[in-house]
């Protein structure tokens, strides 16, 4: 059986039928413009969400704290 294109597919149900790699998984997240790291399971979880319409916040990446500069006069 040939797995049609993400982009055919309308709801969780028809996603679920078909074996889709981690790879895949975080390529279609971020097309998405969801989060697309984690587990598989956590891109399965994210899609899932995205299917039943609820609203994934993308995380913020924590920012390196400063390096303190100390002035050697």
């Amino acid at each position: 059986m040939e797995r049609p294109a993400f982009s055919s597919l309308t709801t969780y149900e028809e996603f679920q039928q078909y074996y889709w790699y981690r790879k895949e998984l975080e390529e279609i997240c971020s097309s998405l413009g969801l989060p697309h790291y984690g587990t598989k399971q956590d891109l399965n979880n994210i899609l899932e969400a995205y299917f039943k319409g609820v609203a994934i916040a993308p995380k913020r990446s924590k920012a390196m704290p400063k390096k303190k500069r100390l002035s050697y006069l």
